[in-house]
């Protein structure tokens, strides 16, 4: 009502009397002397001149008697593309370029006060040179003639509407441009925010053709009008994807269809020539917005079948949108009488409902990280109370199987060691019945104490590693073969004269036990009558320990099945806590038990080893 005041205090109720329109057919940038028709504004010459590109007149004429002793303003909501001003023959105004690349006047009002000296007592006429392409839907949009004060008001109005307006829309869509797609990067999984951000970028590129005034970078105005066009048809196909993706719509064929769509389109608009590129530029893209108004329909439904709360907030932008999107198509086919486009005002809506869905949704996943903080406290108190019930019992567990196994090797120990010895001083006895004095006695009761001792020894962690594999086999050569001797069973001892490979102390004594019961075993059941101890390195490291003899043999697996044999498994499980393997093979004649230790150690060579054969 406001802006609407001056107009109604206006004393000349008609300031131009006449308006009419020429094509300028040489280029040449004179007025034309024939072929002027009656034309009222807004105005787009391809309806009367389909194919013509190049430049039109306008003459409009001024009524007298409404330029006597007052200023007059001018004012032109836009020309198509670019344009020039004469008032009577004096040149007002003009454009920076009138060929291409041609400037972009097309909605950028312009605001004159006419100067008194160019005008005339009578015959007073404006000129306006109109340069634009058939494809651009070139002519003159609303031109208004009037007080100063009016036509001041009616161009801050077109101004608001047409650039700041539009400014504005430029800048929020590249903030959420900007903001959706930091949101995409850091979580790439809700495709929707990249989509968003996508269309947003589009539309900024789409809405920069209102506020540009040159075709820059572009060096042809049908290659703005191709990146305009295509930057609308990306809008379409992104706000649709981005549509589906909110609203978590699954349709596969849909989507294929849909980019494959927008490649040929865009392919088409890139490569039709510019004699044939009007159709190329209006149909697809009326055809796209057209496809969007659909989705949006759609998505009412899907709203409806979903009423999640996301859902309802974007199905309601989305009527408004369509709403607004329906009157600007029906405005561009002329159904409606209508010259002003709303999509500018309405596109804000949709970044600031994003924005209050971005907050809803962070405030429900702030909700549901302070609800798992408070279970997984809880759950974590849980777990420590069962976790400390079951260290203590793994500890007791662990306590009582550290028990078993030192019982396990108490027992193993005595014997392999003790009950050797026994069986020595049993089979001494037998060899010399009554022939024993008490020397002898005395002999085999002391023997059987430093093997007592020897296994506590043995059990100590300070145990040292003999100097050479002779020094480590005297003690127990030293017992065995004075035994050997008395059951006339013939020994050799083939050793090195330096270890194969390094041995720990815990390796050391595993071999021991294991030779101490293997020459048990063939005394008490083999009935050998010669036997061989011989150890040598292995190729790629390592070293075996070999045990073999003459005697009647076993079968090794009936001995295992049947649970017989303590000191075979006491054997395996010695050989097999040191990391080796325990391999025997018996038949009648001959039994070899191999100890082999596999462990990367520099290895003498056999030509060097000494053997030191004892029969």
């Amino acid at each position: 009502m406001l802006w609407a005041m001056p107009l109604l205090a206006q004393a000349c109720p008609q300031w131009i009397t006449a308006m009419e329109a020429a094509r300028e057919l040489q280029g040449d940038a004179q007025r034309p002397v024939d072929g002027w028709e009656p034309v009222s504004l807004p105005d787009i010459w391809t309806k009367r001149w389909p194919d013509h590109s190049g430049s039109v007149w306008y003459r409009l004429d001024l009524n007298d008697a409404c330029l006597q002793d007052q200023s007059v303003a001018l004012s032109i909501a836009g020309l198509t593309l670019a344009g020039m001003l004469y008032v009577n023959d004096e040149l007002l105004w003009r454009d920076s370029n009138l060929s291409e690349p041609l400037s972009r006047s097309w909605n950028s009002p312009r605001y004159w006060l006419l100067p008194t000296s160019s005008l005339q007592s009578e015959g007073n006429s404006i000129w306006l040179r109109v340069t634009g392409k058939s494809y651009s839907h070139p002519g003159v949009r609303q031109l208004d003639v009037g007080q100063p004060e009016h036509i001041w008001q009616l161009h801050q109005q077109q101004w608001w509407q047409q650039r700041t307006l539009l400014l504005v829309n430029l800048v929020v869509s590249l903030v959420m441009a900007t903001l959706f797609s930091i949101f995409w990067l850091l979580h790439r999984s809700d495709s929707a925010f990249g989509w968003f951000a996508l269309s947003s970028w589009c539309w900024a590129a789409f809405i920069s053709n209102t506020l540009v005034y040159s075709p820059w970078p572009f060096t042809t105005t049908a290659d703005w009008q191709r990146f305009n066009t295509s930057a609308l048809v990306l809008y379409c196909f992104t706000s649709s994807m981005f549509i589906w993706r909110f609203g978590k719509q699954h349709l596969p064929r849909l989507v294929r269809c849909s980019r494959l769509a927008t490649l040929l389109v865009l392919l088409l608009i890139w490569v039709t020539p510019e004699t044939y590129l009007l159709p190329v530029l209006s149909w697809p893209a009326l055809i796209f917005v057209l496809l969007y108004m659909t989705n949006c329909i759609q998505f009412q439904w899907h709203a409806y079948r979903h009423p999640q709360r996301h859902n309802v907030l974007l199905a309601g932008c989305l009527l408004i949108f369509l709403g607004i999107m329906l009157h600007d198509v029906l405005a561009l086919l002329g159904l409606i009488n209508s010259h002003q486009s709303r999509i500018p005002v309405t596109s804000l809506i949709t970044p600031i409902l994003m924005f209050l869905i971005v907050a809803w949704r962070f405030s429900e996943n702030l909700r549901r990280i302070e609800h798992f903080n408070v279970d997984l406290k809880e759950s974590v108190e849980r777990t420590r109370n069962e976790l400390t019930q079951t260290l203590s019992r793994e500890h007791q567990l662990e306590m009582e199987n550290t028990r078993l196994n030192e019982r396990l090797v108490i027992a193993h120990d005595l014997h392999d060691s003790l009950g050797s010895s026994l069986m020595r001083s049993i089979a001494t006895v037998e060899q010399a019945g009554a022939r024993l004095d008490r020397m002898q006695f005395l002999s085999m009761l002391k023997m059987l104490r430093d093997d007592l001792r020897q296994i506590i020894d043995n059990s100590s962690a300070n145990t040292t590693v003999s100097a050479t594999p002779t020094d480590w086999l005297a003690p127990l050569r030293h017992r065995f073969v004075h035994l050997f001797d008395e059951l006339q069973l013939n020994s050799q001892w083939q050793l090195p004269s330096q270890w194969p490979c390094d041995l720990s102390s815990p390796e050391q004594l595993a071999l021991t036990r294991f030779l101490e019961e293997a020459l048990t075993n063939i005394i008490k059941h083999s009935h050998a009558h010669s036997l061989t101890i011989s150890m040598s390195g292995l190729r790629g490291g390592g070293m075996q320990l070999v045990v073999t003899d003459d005697g009647m043999g076993f079968d090794v697996d009936a001995t295992l099945q049947a649970g017989h044999g303590v000191g075979m498994r006491s054997m395996h499980a010695r050989i097999a806590r040191i990391g080796g393997q325990l391999r025997i093979h018996s038949r009648p004649g001959e039994t070899t038990l191999t100890a082999i230790l596999q462990q990367p150690a520099q290895i003498q060579p056999e030509t060097h080893l000494a053997a030191n054969q004892i029969g």
